[in-house]
This record gives structure tokens, sequence and C-alpha cells, in this order.
């Protein structure tokens, strides 16, 4: 086993290698003295393994990091004063549980294991384990390291924060081995959705914070009890998915070649096989002409493709508004909770609005489905031509994000007047309006993005290094901005900010699109 993982290691450091000499070919300020024949250079095929082993490292414990700094820290920064921390370790578990629904990486179809098992012939299960298990070394060790951080800050002994790294591991054991056994009967790939999964990730989150609102949540025995259990079922799924024979039979059916993207080619059948399902093909008329009439066309096409998530969000945000409702109705502690925080921690939904909303996946749909086409045309990129659709996409794009916002402005502003109101009447006004220019800043932020940087080549890969350091620091401004600042400052700014936004994107679309937004 240790020589396939050598195998699947290295293959894994030459294809991360070379991206880092790709994206330096294409960085600002710097490509220019790339020497065209970068892969044939040793010193810069060292520096960029060097990229590649500093990347790995870092990324080992970053995001965990951030992660046990936003359960352990976010609770004090609401309450703006010390909280037991048995509060977090709570949040913890439940949050674990949902992490190792989602991601087990036993199931996850990758080009490395499609040229290690399909191409070189390495033996399926070898290969299999010795990447899950290297992935849960990751984890054991990066989330440690994120603990030994986390606990300059909070008085963390020894054991609970060796309990959060057993913990997520043992969780990730469990899940891995349930989805082989499901299998069995009918291979399943980890990074497809489905309803069960969705539900369980539902009840795990309510399970978190619901009974937060009560002032409940389990003790650190109770905690402790359950990382035993966890740990022994994880031990008997370590045994299963050692002793388990059919990783061949499933790896066949995993790693077909429509489920891994390679070339244009089969970026067509797999935008085919994602999209044409949900395609409307009935007959569509409209008064529009030019790049109106084509956006509407494409827009009334894949009308359910574009608004299947934005309508899930608004639904799963009016039955969370609904429970508040209820609970706001029915037990005073709640109402009184709700009624002080509900205006103060306005800045937090930034963060809100930044995870839902679908700027991001919509333009990748605009690029596969529309521009992935049209860019070979040179009248697609002349600067009055980029307008025109910038302007009709970007009307469209705000509507579909208006679904979830304006489900969760509406849905905030009568939760404060039935949760006990407030004296001041412009939070009626600040709060909802407040939701939607937030909505409307990012539908245009990543459309702004997506014309100025053009991230995609035509594998629909990002191949563009700038547009992921835009996004990261993005995510980043948003994550910083969770913290108490004075809600009718944050409103106005939000406000002004966003119509300063909207007219510079028209500006900085009309002049530098045109030299940016092409095929890479």
């Amino acid at each position: 086993m240790m020589n396939e993982f050598i195998y699947s290691f290295q293959l894994k450091n030459v294809y991360r290698t070379n991206s880092f000499l790709y994206y330096l070919k294409r960085f600002p300020l710097i490509k220019r003295v790339i020497p065209n024949d970068v892969y044939a250079k040793k010193g810069l095929k060292t520096f960029a393994k060097c990229l590649s082993f500093l990347y790995e490292f870092v990324t080992l414990f970053i995001w965990k990091l951030l992660y046990l700094y936003l359960i352990f820290m976010l609770p004090s920064m609401i309450m703006e004063t010390s909280v037991d921390p048995t509060i977090s370790f709570h949040i913890f578990f439940f949050m674990t549980l949902i992490g190792g629904l989602l991601n087990t990486s036993i199931l996850n179809p990758t080009k490395d294991k499609y040229y290690a098992i399909c191409l070189m012939r390495m033996d399926a299960k070898k290969i299999a384990l010795s990447e899950f298990l290297y992935f849960q070394f990751k984890n054991f060790i990066g989330m440690a390291i994120a603990a030994y951080l986390i606990q300059l800050f909070i008085p963390l002994d020894l054991i609970s924060c060796l309990s959060l790294s057993i913990l997520v591991v043992a969780c990730k054991f469990i899940f891995g081995a349930l989805l082989l056994k499901k299998s069995q009967k009918k291979v399943y790939n980890e990074n497809k959705g489905d309803i069960l999964k969705l539900a369980l990730c539902l009840l795990f989150l309510g399970a978190a914070f619901v009974p937060l609102f009560f002032s409940m949540y389990m003790s650190m025995s109770l905690y402790y009890i359950l990382c035993g259990i966890m740990i022994i079922f994880g031990l008997l799924a370590f045994g299963y998915l050692y002793k388990f024979d059919g990783y061949t039979a499933i790896y066949r059916e995993l790693l077909k070649p429509e489920n891994i993207i390679f070339n244009v080619t089969q970026v067509q059948k797999q935008g085919n096989k994602v999209f044409t399902d949900k395609i409307e093909y009935e007959h569509i008329t409209t008064s529009k002409k030019g790049y109106a009439y084509l956006n509407y066309l494409f827009v009334q096409r894949h009308k359910r493709l574009l608004t299947k998530t934005a309508n899930r969000i608004a639904l799963g945000s009016l039955a969370v508004i609904a429970l508040l409702i209820v609970g706001v109705a029915a037990v005073e502690p709640i109402r009184a909770g709700i009624n002080e925080y509900l205006i103060s921690f306005l800045p937090y939904s930034l963060f809100l609005m930044y995870l839902i909303n679908r700027g991001e996946s919509i333009t990748k749909a605009m690029f596969i489905n529309c521009d992935n086409a049209m860019l070979h045309y040179h009248f697609y990129r002349q600067p009055s031509a980029i307008l025109g659709m910038f302007k009709q996409r970007l009307q469209s794009l705000i509507l579909i994000n208006l679904r979830p916002a304006g489900v969760i402005a509406l849905g905030l502003t009568i939760l404060l007047a039935v949760s006990g109101g407030s004296a001041n009447l412009s939070d009626y006004v600040i709060l909802p309006v407040t939701i939607l220019c937030l909505s409307v800043f990012f539908s245009v932020h990543y459309l702004v993005l997506y014309y100025l940087l053009q991230p995609f080549n035509s594998e629909v890969e990002m191949k563009n290094p700038f547009y992921q350091v835009m996004t990261a620091l993005t995510y980043f401004i948003c994550y910083g901005f969770m913290q108490r600042i004075d809600s009718h400052y944050f409103g106005a700014w939000v406000i002004g900010l966003t119509i300063v936004y909207i007219i510079l994107a028209l500006f900085l679309t009309y002049h530098l699109a045109p030299k940016r937004f092409r095929l890479k």
C-alpha cells in the first residue's frame, strides 16, 4: 500500500506543480518575465515544487483554524462576554457530523485516481485506502495544529484539544464505511447531493443551534461519552474499510470518463448531462431584441437550472423564519433574545448574504452554456456588446438572488415586529433595505469579477489565480465584518457602496472587459 501511496502522491504533486507553473505564467506583473518554456526550466520547477509543498502545509490547518475560531469565538462575540466553552463543543460535535456526511474523500472521483487506477492499472483498494488514510492524517494533524493555536486564546485542556482531532477522523471513518456499504447496491458519488443528505444536514444543523435558544447544550461529560462511542464505531468502520473487497468494481463505475472533465468535448458532454434535463425547450416568445433577447432566451431555457438553488434557499429560509416566529410567540426567552439582537447584529448579514448568493455558480452556467461558444466570435467581445450583455445579465442575476434575499428581508422585519418591535421606526426600513442591497452588491461583484477576470478555460477549470485571490479576499472581508457595528451606520454604508459599485462596475466592464473577457 505504501508504494501505491507514493506513486499517487508523486502524481498529484506533478499535477499541482504544473498548475503552479501555469499560474505563474498568467499572474499579472510577473507573467512577462516568465519564459515560454517554463515547464523545461529546472529552477522554476523546483520553485513550483516548493510552492506546492508550502500550499499543502498551509492548507493543512488554515481553514480548520478559521473554522474553530468561528465556533469558539463567535458565541463570545455575540454575547459580548465570555461564555461557557461547552457551548462550542456542543456545536462542534454536530457540525462534525455534517462534515463527515458531506466529505469523506473515499468516493470522490478525481483525476489522480483516474490516472492511477484506470490508466496506470494500480490496485483500486490500495489507492483508495492510501489516499483516504492520508486525507484523514491531514485532518488529524491540521485540526491538532488549529486546536493548539485556538487554546492560546481560550483555555482548553489537552484532552479536549485532542478530542477535536479524534472526533473528526472517527466521523470520517464511520461515514466512509456507510458510503461503501451503500455503494454495494448502487455506486454513490459523494460529490452529488440527495434528499437524504440534505435532510440529515438540516437535522444536525438544528441540533447544533436550536437548543441554544433554550440555553440547552450537552455537558462535557456527555460530549466525551459521545466521542468515546464515535471512536469505537470509528475503529469498527476502519476494519470494514480495510476488509472491504469491492473497491475495484465501485471505482470502475465511479471513475467513468463522464464523471471527470478532461477536455472540451467532455465539457460539452458533461454540460449536456448536467443541464439538458433542466432546459425548457417550449416555444418562447418575446418582443425583446438584440442582447436583451439573447439573455432572455438563455434565462428562459435554463430557468430551472438558474433558479433551483435560489428557490430552495428561499424555501429553507422561509421555514427557519416560520419556526422562529412560532418560537417567539410561544417562549418568552426566545422573544426577548431575538428582539435584543436582531437589529444590533445586522452586520452579520453581510456574511450570510455572501454565503447564499448564487453569483459564482450562475456565471459558471453562463460560461458553459453560452460564453464558451459565443466568445469565438469577434463581435461578442466588442465593448458595446459586452456592456449590453452585462446589463441584461446583471438584471437577471439580481432578480434571482432577490428571491431568498426578499424572503429573509421580509421575514426578519416581521420577526422584529412580533418579537416586541422597535421604538425606532427607521429600524423597520434599514433592516430589509440593507439585506436587499447586500444581495444586489454580491450580484454585481461576482458578475464584474467574471467579466474582468474570466477565470475558466475550455475545460471549465479555474485558471485565473487572481480571480481565486479576489474571491478569497471577499470571503475574509465578509468574515471580518462579523462583529458589532452600529446598524444604522452599517446600513447607510451598504446602500451607498452598492450604488457606487454598480456605477463603477459598468465603467470597468465597458473599458477593461474587452481585453480580458476572452477564452483562455
